[in-house]
C-alpha cells in the first residue's frame, strides 16, 4: 500500500505540482502537504464509516453522573467517529445470537440506543441510558498500510483540494480545488456503495402474530 509520501505526490500530481522526496524538505510542497495530511485523513475517516476503521467495543463507565441520562463512559481514546451505541447483541458470541434472534418467529431488538457526545471537566464522554454500553465507532486510523484503497484515492483528491491554491496559486489553485473536491465526492459515493456491499446480515424477521394484528 501506499506510504504517506505517496500519498501526497499522488495529490500533487493530480494538481500537476512537483513531487516530494520526504516532507521535511525545504519545499512549498512538502510544507502545505505536512501541514494538511493529518486534518485531511481524519476528516475522511469521520466523514464515511470505513469498514478497514470499524471497531466495536465494551465502554469504560465513569464515576460521574450525567444530566438527564443514566450512564456515563468514557470517550475511546483511539476513536473519531462514534456510529452507534449499543447492548451486547451478539459481540460476544454472534453465532449464537443469530440463531437465537432471528428465528421465524421471532420479533428482532432494535439494538441501537439513544446517545449524545458531551464535555466536561472529565473530559469526552459518551451519555446513554444502556447499561454496560458497547460502543461501534470509527477508529484514528493512522497507518497508511491499512487504508482501503479507495479512501487512499479519497484522501488523494481531498489532500489536493486542500494544497491546490497555496501550492499553485491564484485562479489556477482555485479550479483545481473545485475539479478535485468533485473527484473526492464522486470517490464517497462508490466507497459509500462498496461499504454496503462488503456486510451481509440476516434481514429482520417479525413475528407472524404481527401479521395478524394488521
Amino acid at each position: 500500500m501506499a506510504s504517506i509520501v505517496e500519498i501526497c505526490n499522488m495529490a500533487l500530481a493530480s494538481i500537476r505540482a512537483k513531487s516530494i522526496n520526504s516532507l521535511t524538505e525545504a519545499s512549498i510542497e512538502a510544507q502545505q502537504c505536512k501541514l494538511h495530511y493529518d486534518i485531511a485523513r481524519q476528516f475522511i475517516l469521520q466523514d464515511t464509516p470505513w469498514n478497514f476503521a470499524k471497531k466495536s467495543a465494551a465502554l469504560q463507565l465513569m464515576t460521574v453522573e450525567p444530566q438527564e441520562w443514566l450512564y456515563a463512559y468514557q470517550y475511546p481514546i483511539d476513536c473519531l467517529r462514534v456510529q452507534s451505541v449499543i447492548a451486547d447483541y451478539g459481540l460476544k458470541n454472534p453465532a449464537e445470537f443469530y440463531n437465537e434472534h432471528y428465528r421465524e418467529d421471532y420479533v428482532v431488538p432494535d439494538t441501537d440506543m439513544l446517545f449524545e457526545i458531551v464535555s466536561g471537566g472529565d473530559g469526552k464522554m459518551i451519555v446513554t441510558d444502556q447499561q454496560d454500553a458497547y460502543a461501534i465507532y470509527t477508529r484514528n486510523v493512522k497507518d497508511p498500510t491499512l487504508f482501503d484503497p479507495q479512501f487512499v484515492k479519497a484522501l488523494t483528491h481531498y489532500l489536493a483540494s486542500m494544497i491546490a491554491v497555496p501550492v499553485m496559486g491564484g485562479d489556477i489553485g482555485r479550479t483545481m480545488r473545485g475539479d478535485e473536491l468533485e473527484l473526492y465526492k464522486m470517490t464517497i459515493s462508490s466507497a459509500v456503495a462498496s461499504t454496503m456491499n462488503e456486510s451481509r446480515r440476516p434481514a429482520p424477521k417479525y413475528s407472524r402474530l404481527v401479521d395478524v394484528r394488521k
